[in-house]
């Protein structure tokens, strides 16, 4: 019998991994533990050799969804979409050493949160729309304020699919491989545009209407 599942760990960054990260997170567990399970939506491995078998299941170039589970002790990384979840049997040194070291991986390819690119984003409007009362131009500022409200229902829905589907991101193959710059940061990028034009459009139109 064996304890499973004593303590839940969150505190991962949003992250780019490749193929020899995830290799090195499995190296980690196997090495601790006395049986490993790998497992993704459509298939699972109890061999670790078998890792480079499983990613070229995967024309996307993209892991979907992967769990590793070690047990005796029991260890469960879960690296999802939405982000990375761990479990430990039990609250040790030991545990929580293997712990670190996979978020040392992990932090290796840390990206910009979404979530903090979401925040940015909507505390430049705020404080654009609270520097033109404390300005006096309070039509100007109620117009930017019903602007802002009215293109919520746009602009929300993209921040909030980013942040669902870019937390983690897994590549099938190694580290430094044919995959460029911009296929690896494309997401970001875009983002990045998006609210470097928002902020460029907010800034000529207070630079202009406060001259009306």
């Amino acid at each position: 019998m064996e304890k499973i599942g004593n303590r839940q760990i969150k505190d991962f960054p949003p992250t780019t991994l490749f193929y020899d990260d995830l290799a090195e997170i499995v190296e980690i567990i196997n090495s601790t533990c006395k049986k490993i399970e790998i497992t993704t939506k459509d298939y699972e491995i109890t061999d670790p050799k078998e890792l480079e078998v499983l990613a070229k299941k995967y024309s996307s170039g993209r892991f979907d969804n992967i769990k590793i589970q070690g047990y005796n002790p029991y260890i469960n990384v879960e690296l999802r979409t939405y982000g990375i979840q761990a479990y430990i049997s039990e609250d040790t040194t030991e545990q929580h050493g293997i712990i670190a070291k996979v978020r040392n991986i992990v932090t290796k390819g840390k990206k910009i949160n979404p979530e903090w690119l979401t925040k940015v984003f909507y505390l430049i409007i705020t404080l654009v729309i609270a520097f033109l009362f404390l300005m006096k131009q309070f039509k100007l500022g109620l117009g930017f304020s019903l602007l802002f409200f009215a293109s919520t229902p746009i602009t929300l829905p993209f921040f909030v699919e980013y942040q669902m589907r870019n937390k983690v991101i897994i590549h099938t193959d190694p580290r430094g491989s044919e995959k460029g710059f911009y296929e690896r940061n494309k997401d970001n990028l875009i983002v990045a545009v998006i609210a470097g034009v928002a902020v460029s459009v907010i800034t000529y139109l207070i630079s202009n209407l406060t001259h009306i």
